[in-house]
């Protein structure tokens, strides 16, 4: 993991697990925490398309769509009256995975990607969109990220090669003065809309496996555990992000309550190597306890002097795209939460 620790740790810094990128003003005691936004235009996207919408999305013919939905490349369900209905996730999954170009993407609850017209901006997606958090282009930097992602980039190396070098570079601007604070927070916040996002149009299904996670005790900052859940939502996981501040007690509980097979914690401040040991040992024995084989994922910056951890079932991830290696793998090996069961600890 790459460290561009700013020099205000105070109002900012890196991100805790996986990736590298400042979170700032994310403090949890009664100040607004920008992180957590909740942006309404979300909830006022279309959850439901007809096979003429989605072709209209896409450029293709309604005919089209119904047979591919009849052949089972495209989910759909039925009304009362027999018409086919398409959930918004499965419209984007099958756009991303058949590799079509939106042609009319606010059909999709997407409008943000009209707002990236330029050549430049689709050639140097990085360099875009830092200049698009530094300006304070909120509606281009989420159309930024919501185009790679819609071609097919995983969220994981969005935020690896975008999200966190950009983040990294106006991170740099904490030592130039009050200007630099304000570019950091709002750039911050437009970060958590790039995520609330595309968590909103995330994998949807009934054998999503459980994750829980958050940053430790008396760590603050919220956006490193935002980033790692929403890897993980993107990844197919249903997860409970506990946010800032979490003690190892809390964080176990949550695991046992919502049977998670997995349990990530986010390092931001940098405690030492005993520190990281112990709080990921306390968490480790507490699963134990409960009679939880759940595995546990470390990441951050405050694990740069950290060697290793040498607790069994526990893995450092050092970038997003690495938890998301994890995810994948630990998925692949265990069973998922069934409907019910999920239910049932709800």
């Amino acid at each position: 993991m790459v460290n561009a620790r700013p020099s205000r740790p105070i109002y900012s810094h890196n991100i805790g697990i996986p990736g590298h990128v400042i979170d700032p003003l994310t403090e949890t005691d009664g100040w607004p925490n920008i992180g957590q936004t909740v942006h309404a235009d979300i909830s006022d996207m279309k959850s439901v398309l007809s096979p003429k919408e989605l072709g209209a999305a896409i450029g293709v013919s309604e005919s089209s769509l119904k047979r591919w939905a009849d052949s089972g490349r495209l989910q759909v369900a039925r009304t009362a009256g027999g018409h086919r209905r398409i959930d918004r996730s499965e419209a984007i999954r099958f756009v991303r995975s058949q590799g079509f170009a939106l042609e009319r993407p606010a059909i999709l609850g997407l409008e943000d990607i009209d707002a990236v017209s330029s050549r430049c901006d689709m050639d140097d997606p990085a360099s875009a969109l830092h200049a698009a958090l530094s300006n304070g282009e909120a509606e281009r930097a989420r159309g930024l990220a919501l185009a790679r992602y819609v071609e097919g980039m995983p969220l994981a190396l969005i935020i690896d090669r975008m999200i966190a070098p950009a983040m990294r570079a106006i991170g740099d601007r904490w030592s130039h003065g009050e200007d630099g604070i304000l570019i950091e927070h709002r750039a911050a916040d437009i970060c958590s809309q790039i995520l609330d996002r595309v968590r909103s149009v995330g994998v949807i299904g009934p054998d999503r496996c459980g994750a829980v996670g958050g940053s430790p005790a008396e760590d603050p900052y919220v956006l490193p555990s935002l980033m790692a859940a929403s890897v993980l939502a993107s990844e197919g996981w249903d997860e409970v992000n506990l946010s800032a501040n979490t003690p190892a007690s809390v964080l176990a509980q949550a695991a046992v309550e919502s049977s998670a097979n997995l349990v990530w914690i986010a390092f931001s401040t940098e405690d030492g190597a005993d520190q990281v040991q112990k709080v990921t040992g306390d968490l480790r024995h507490a699963l134990d306890d409960a009679g939880m084989e759940s595995g546990i994922v470390i990441g951050g910056p405050a694990l740069n002097a950290v060697t290793s951890v040498n607790i069994p079932g526990v893995y450092h991830a050092r970038s997003m795209t690495e938890l998301a290696a994890f995810a994948q793998g630990l998925r692949s090996s265990r069973p998922a939460r069934t409907a019910n069961a999920a239910g049932a600890t709800a």
